[in-house]
């Protein structure tokens, strides 16, 4: 099988954004016992935005997969 980059970039923008989300929650976890920081609170939504977008980038990669095949 032929090596195809599309297929690559789209793998790691979904492992981008899974391992984003993680951060997010971890924060999110830590929040809500008291052990966060107030910035790293303040980042929750920031990071929650960029596993948007690394997700939506992983959809767009997969889609140009398709369309290269």
């Amino acid at each position: 099988m032929a090596f195809n980059a599309n297929t690559y970039k789209a793998n790691q923008s979904a492992k981008s954004a899974y391992d984003t989300l993680s951060k997010a929650r971890d924060i999110k976890a830590r929040a809500a016992v008291g052990d966060a920081y107030d910035w790293e609170i303040e980042r929750i939504s920031t990071l929650v935005a960029q596993a948007r977008f690394h997700m939506r980038s992983a959809l767009h990669h997969r889609a140009m997969k398709d369309l290269t095949n």
